[in-house]
């Protein structure tokens, strides 16, 4: 989900130094902050908004309950 700087920033798990150089970059590049929230928010919209969970899962469980009658 996350692709490294594009609409986030992935850092090793656990490393605090990682995190907070990235939570300080992020305050002293504010038009950095603003893309990659925009990018993130398109991609949730395009991949994870309701209109497109919505339809996927109506033919995941018509696919589960056809299989149970057959």
């Amino acid at each position: 989900m996350v692709e490294d700087g594009v609409n986030g920033f992935l850092v090793p798990f656990g490393d605090t130094n990682a995190l907070a150089e990235k939570i300080i970059y992020l305050m002293e590049h504010l038009e950095v902050e603003k893309e990659i929230g925009k990018k993130g928010r398109e991609k949730i919209e395009k991949e994870l908004s309701l209109k497109v969970i919505l339809p996927q899962m109506r033919k995941l469980y018509g696919e589960i309950l056809e299989s149970e009658h057959n």
